[in-house]
């Protein structure tokens, strides 16, 4: 059962159940998973509260689709797309469930990459160094020259690892949990990308 603090086995155990037997993805179970990366990143300190409440208002806009009268046509994440592509619907002003998941599956390949150089990371390491390494390999190519020095700054006020394992509880279950969410977020996030690419809603605006 989910908590309003961060439980990084809900998280696993979201991602785990986001892959259906027929090659879905599970809409419910993505976002299930992305409440939990809400709460990671917020465990990063006051300066990413803006991230979080982009994220937040992300995710509340899809689930608010999963509630809506289509809601059938959100189940799983290449229903939706198949769904807005028929109807148009992501080249209109109100926000699209494609457009609105793209945003959330960048930051995920960040999140994911960024729990993996935790995984592997020395206690006495930087998060500020472990930060700015993932978002370079990541989220960087998608933001302009002023956003990427807003999250360099940012980071400069992390702690370092030893210090954040503390709010991670026990290092060994997080060690743990952390290879599960390893594990079952590849597949997850290549998945996705796959249905972008496919159908032709990677560049979305």
């Amino acid at each position: 059962m989910a908590t309003s603090e961060f439980d990084l086995k809900y998280l696993a155990d979201s991602l785990e159940k986001c892959k259906q037997e027929d090659g879905t993805v599970s809409m419910d179970d993505y976002l299930d998973a992305y409440d939990q990366i809400s709460k990671f990143l917020q465990l990063l300190g006051s300066i990413f509260t803006f991230v979080v409440s982009d994220v937040n208002e992300k995710i509340q806009i899809l689930r608010d689709y999963r509630m809506g009268p289509d809601a059938d046509q959100y189940v799983t994440i290449d229903k939706m797309m198949g769904h807005e592509i028929q109807h148009q619907l992501t080249k209109k002003n109100k926000p699209s469930g494609s457009r609105t998941l793209l945003r959330l599956h960048r930051a995920f390949e960040f999140v994911m990459d960024f729990i993996r150089e935790m995984r592997f990371a020395n206690d006495d390491a930087r998060m500020s160094e472990l930060t700015k390494t993932c978002y370079d390999r990541t989220l960087a190519k998608f933001h302009p020259w002023l956003v990427r020095q807003g999250v360099y700054l940012a980071a400069y006020t992390l702690p370092r690892i030893s210090q954040f394992n503390v709010k991670m509880k026990s290092k060994e279950d997080a060690n743990s949990h952390m290879d599960r969410v390893l594990l079952f977020s590849k597949p997850v996030y290549d998945t996705v990308q796959d249905l972008y690419i496919t159908n032709q809603l990677d560049n979305l605006p």
